[in-house]
Order: structure tokens, then C-alpha cells, then sequence
């Protein structure tokens, strides 16, 4: 069960981290630094992907145990549907925002392009989607494919760093993460719902990319000065896409009364507490 993770993990790096050692080689330690700099900005999406994991893997393996499969299906569709809520706006307020905060973090040499950023958060999405996935392999006991699915992306990623990265330049390292990555997301989302059988609700992911694309094209035009104009459009970011999304009716009557239930239970918690 184990030991066919240890090659998959080291395959990971290689899709994560291989880039880098291209583009030191092939343009230099300068566009190195551009590079890095951006992928640590658009990787904190990875940040909204291990929180749903950590929580959802304990809970599906206990009732994967009870054979309490309806429940496990459920809770597998709504971490999806939950990540890419939250992941999709993060990828177009990156678009936006990286840039003016990079400024503000370092000099102007580490600011990147806009289609930089883009793809690599994009890119970023998917391996979300390929975490939360993996958990399904594991239920089944299928970890015996995972080095091939790894070796999969880690050949493609490769095989485009060194196609593109002398051509296009630190772009061609962001695209062979997007491909990679995506191609990955694919092969584990496929799987897992192989394994589990669980719903994908594609009518609410894509009113989450219409109203993210939405809060992007109107954060575009907003001026940004100093900290405080980073502040506000984050915010105003935020605000927008709520908005839209109950503006598309993106979520039905079910799951705005569970929302309410759940902060029902949440401030009980906490008078309970107190």
C-alpha cells in the first residue's frame, strides 16, 4: 500500500520543482528568481487544497470503513465543489494583484507578467484537484498505479520545459506546470470518481468561472496605490463575487439551508464555550 507512494512523491517533485533547474541552465539565474517569485505567489492557492484534505481524509476513511458509501460520495462532492469555489476567484484576484504586490515586496526586476502569474495559478488549481482526488486511490486500495500516473506527468512536464523554455522563455516552464498538472488533475478525477462514483455538479463550476471571470474584468480597471488600494480591491474582489454568484443562483435551497445550519451549530459551539 505504501511503497508505490515513495516513487510518486519523488515523480511530484520532479513536476514541481525540475522547472527551475531548466531555466537556470537555459536563461539564467535572473529569470530563475522571477520565476520562483511567482510560483510562491501563486502556489499559496494550495493553501485553500490541504485544509478540505486534511479534514476530509479521516472523515471518508471512517465511513469508508462503515460502508457507509452515499455519505462518502457526498462529502467527496461537496470538497470539490467547495475547493473550486474558493480556488477559481483566487486564480483571477493573483491575475490582478500579484503584480502591485510583488512591487511592494521586492524590486521591480521580480515583477512578472500577468500571463505568468495566470497560468502557473491555474496551474495550481489543478493540483488541488489532483490532492483531493488522490483520497478515493487510497480508500480502494489502488496506490499500486500511482507511479505511473506520477511518471505520466512528470515525462510531459519535462519533455515541454524542454521544448518551450528556449523558446518562449520562463512562460514555457509555467505552461509545462499547467499541462503536467492539468493533465494529472484529469487522469486522478477520472479515477476517483471511478472508485467512489461521486456527482460533479458542472452547472455550479461553471457559473463559479463566469462570475470569477466576472470580479477579474472589473478588479482590471480598478487603480491600485500602495497597501491600502491592494486592500480595497481585495475586498471589493471578494464582495464582487459573492455577488455574482448569488446573482447566477449558483447554489440551491438545500445547500443555503445547510450553510445556515451549520452556522446554527457553529454559534451554539461557541455559546457553549463561553
Amino acid at each position: 500500500y505504501s511503497t508505490p507512494q515513495i516513487p510518486g512523491m519523488l515523480l511530484a517533485w520532479v513536476i514541481a520543482a525540475s522547472d527551475r533547474y531548466f531555466i537556470t541552465h537555459l536563461l539564467g539565474i535572473a529569470e530563475t528568481g522571477v520565476y520562483s517569485a511567482s510560483y510562491a505567489i501563486a502556489s499559496l492557492i494550495d493553501l485553500l487544497a490541504w485544509p478540505v484534505g486534511m479534514v476530509l481524509f479521516p472523515l471518508v476513511s471512517r465511513l469508508w470503513d462503515r460502508k457507509e458509501v452515499a455519505r462518502v460520495k457526498t462529502y467527496f462532492r461537496y470538497s470539490m465543489k467547495l475547493f473550486l469555489m474558493l480556488a477559481v476567484p483566487a486564480v483571477g484576484g493573483m491575475f490582478v494583484l500579484a503584480r502591485p504586490l510583488l512591487g511592494l515586496l521586492a524590486t521591480s526586476e521580480y515583477v512578472p507578467p500577468p500571463l505568468l502569474i495566470l497560468t502557473l495559478a491555474a496551474g495550481a488549481v489543478f493540483n488541488g484537484v489532483v490532492l483531493i482526488n488522490e483520497y478515493p486511490v487510497y480508500l480502494g486500495n489502488r496506490t499500486r498505479f500511482l507511479p505511473l500516473a506520477s511518471l505520466t506527468g512528470a515525462a510531459v512536464n519535462l519533455g515541454i520545459n524542454v521544448l518551450l523554455i528556449p523558446r518562449i522563455g520562463i512562460l514555457g516552464a509555467a505552461i509545462s506546470s499547467l499541462v503536467s498538472f492539468g493533465l494529472l488533475s484529469a487522469i486522478m478525477f477520472t479515477w476517483g470518481r471511478k472508485i467512489v462514483s461521486y456527482d460533479v455538479d458542472f452547472t455550479f463550476i461553471a457559473k463559479v468561472l463566469i462570475a470569477a471571470t466576472a470580479m477579474t474584468a472589473c478588479l482590471w480597471f480598478i487603480d491600485m496605490d500602495g497597501v491600502s488600494g491592494i486592500i480595497t480591491v481585495a475586498v471589493s474582489g471578494v464582495l464582487m463575487y459573492i455577488v455574482f454568484l448569488f446573482g447566477l443562483r449558483a447554489f440551491s435551497k438545500e445547500e443555503i439551508s445547510m450553510v445556515r445550519q451549520a452556522i446554527t451549530q457553529f454559534k451554539a459551539g461557541l455559546s457553549g464555550v463561553a
